[in-house]
């Protein structure tokens, strides 16, 4: 699975919040196979199901779709910078070690 692909981007955010794929797939009611299908880019969400998956992972249609956090939304459509692009300027400018991996 790509790093940057939407599945991955909700495996990742699933993981952070301590969700089983199953918790996910009960909170949206849909099988657990859907959510493993989105998350392995087997299967594509659909677009009705893009906001409900965004707000049961407390996050924003942009980064599920995007990788775009809220917080660097703004920066990105007035750049064009990536998410990850963002977040390095801002570990430079605090002076934080900073990896490019």
């Amino acid at each position: 699975m790509e790093s940057n692909s939407i599945g991955a981007r909700v495996a990742e955010r699933r993981n952070e919040m301590g969700l089983k794929q199953r918790e996910l797939a009960d909170m949206l009611s849909v099988k657990r196979e859907t959510v493993n299908q989105w998350e392995n880019g087997i299967r594509q969400i659909k677009g009705e199901d893009i906001a409900r998956l965004a707000d049961a992972l407390g996050t924003t249609t942009d980064y599920i779709l995007r990788g775009i956090k809220t917080e660097n939304l703004d920066i990105s459509r007035e750049t064009g910078l990536s998410d990850r692009a963002i977040e390095i300027l801002r570990k430079l400018s605090t002076g934080k070690a900073v990896s490019y991996t």
